[in-house]
């Protein structure tokens, strides 16, 4: 006796959840977070809190295209931030249709080769 088109909503959102984790399965894109981004920032942060660190005391930011101190700005890691987990300065509705649209990637995606290349030149 319970409502129909309450019942029939659950069914088909479970089977939506259902097909959205399979989906890893068969292909798609991978997730923004990888189990290699979690180790890079931990051993990013272990030099930090070592001796070899780049300062005194090192304060971590992570931007939007690099690890980095935000005392002496020593580029720890080339590693751009996903675009999770950020306050929204343009409130609630604008950053989640932003965070809909980028699906969570980095805004920018850096190639190896120019970063090579800017290497290169500094030496």
């Amino acid at each position: 006796r319970g409502n129909a088109a309450f019942g029939f909503g659950l069914w088909i959102s479970s089977g939506w959840f259902i097909l959205s984790r399979l989906q890893v399965f068969f292909g798609g894109p991978n997730p923004p977070w990888t189990l290699e981004m979690a180790q890079r920032l931990q051993l990013v942060m272990d030099k930090s809190k070592s001796d070899d660190s780049c300062c005194k005391s090192p304060i971590i930011e992570w931007g939007l295209l690099k690890i980095e101190c935000g005392v002496c700005n020593a580029v720890l890691d080339e590693l751009p931030r996903p675009d999770l987990g950020r306050k929204r300065v343009d409130g609630f509705l604008a950053g989640g249709f932003r965070l809909l649209m980028s699906d969570g990637y980095p805004f920018v995606e850096l190639d190896n080769e120019y970063l090579n290349s800017l290497v290169d030149s500094e030496e």
